[in-house]
């Protein structure tokens, strides 16, 4: 619900909202741009946060507008345009309409370009225990498009070449471009929130972080090919490494057997990570703990395969 419709003044509000939205679209489609974003900065504060509602709207639907210029001005202005409004207007209100776009990911820089502005909206709403539900809706909508991109399947003869070339397909690196744009933004949420006293705030970071090593991160080969590290592995080095930041023992968290073998699986591949964890048992026991995963990252290969990759992570 917008703003003005709990104002006293709407008929007054709704009339200066529409009139600034069409100032600033006469101006655009008169290609006036630069003084299409003076204007905006030239709005009180009180103004743009009255109006967030109706800028909002209507800047998301301009960067979606098409041009026939090779730097398309619309998207380059309604980037500017949301930034400033995020920074100056009601974050709980562009948090609800930016919660909606969940079909706006159409690239790359897309994803991106949302992933900071919901961090300007994070950092802008106050510190109560309502802000966890709001994280947890964000990164679950980020998550959702990384779920829906489409990859390559491994073939159960699949190895050497045959990996090396599943690793550098495109749907394949994409997938892990996007990967450490989330990831990223997960380390900056853990970075401001390690100075406030909101609880539960990192095990819902934890919690996502971990939800990747399922999907799609599982549809990955984390094997070694000819001695050396796996790319896809290289990549992911990130989303581990954060991951014991916010929790020295991420295992313990994870109810899913699935989930914690795969987990499992990939702090063995690597004796700095399975170091870090705080136990007593020994890389045997959580190798048998791990199988399933390795069981099911072999797309159910022949078993000789299993006892081959078993011996190589112990002797790590």
């Amino acid at each position: 619900m917008s703003k003005n419709d709990c104002n006293p003044t709407s008929s007054t509000s709704v009339l200066i909202n529409t009139l600034i939205v069409q100032e600033i679209s006469t101006l655009i489609n008169n290609n006036q741009f630069n003084e299409a974003l003076e204007y905006l900065k030239s709005l009180t504060e009180q103004q743009i946060y009255d109006n967030t509602w109706d800028l909002c709207t209507y800047l998301l639907d301009l960067s979606e507008k098409p041009s026939d210029k090779l730097c398309n001005e619309y998207e380059l202005y309604s980037q500017d345009a949301l930034i400033y409004v995020a920074e100056h207007g009601n974050p709980r209100e562009m948090l609800i309409i930016m919660l909606e776009q969940t079909d706006k990911f159409i690239s790359d820089e897309a994803f991106l370009f949302h992933i900071k502005l919901f961090l300007i909206i994070i950092k802008r709403l106050p510190l109560k225990p309502s802000l966890i539900t709001s994280i947890d809706d964000i990164l679950s909508l980020l998550k959702c498009h990384l779920t829906a991109l489409e990859l390559p399947t491994i073939n159960n003869d699949f190895a050497g070449k045959d990996l090396l070339v599943f690793n550098h397909d495109q749907r394949v690196t994409h997938l892990l471009k996007l990967t450490q744009f989330y990831v990223d933004f997960i380390c900056q949420l853990r970075d401001y929130f390690s100075t406030t006293n909101i609880n539960n705030i990192f095990s819902i970071l934890t919690k996502y972080l971990i939800s990747l090593l399922q999907e799609p991160l599982s549809s990955l080969s984390y094997e070694p090919i000819n001695s050396q590290e796996s790319s896809s592995f290289t990549l992911i080095r990130p989303l581990l490494d954060c991951l014991f930041t916010l929790n020295p023992n991420p295992i313990q968290l994870i109810n899913d057997k699935q989930q914690q073998s795969i987990l499992i699986y990939l702090l063995l591949t690597k004796n700095n990570y399975f170091s870090l964890l705080p136990c007593v048992y020994s890389s045997y026991f959580y190798l048998i703990l791990s199988i399933p995963s390795i069981q099911q990252l072999s797309n159910d290969r022949e078993h000789v395969m299993l006892t081959e990759k078993a011996c190589v992570l112990v002797s790590n």
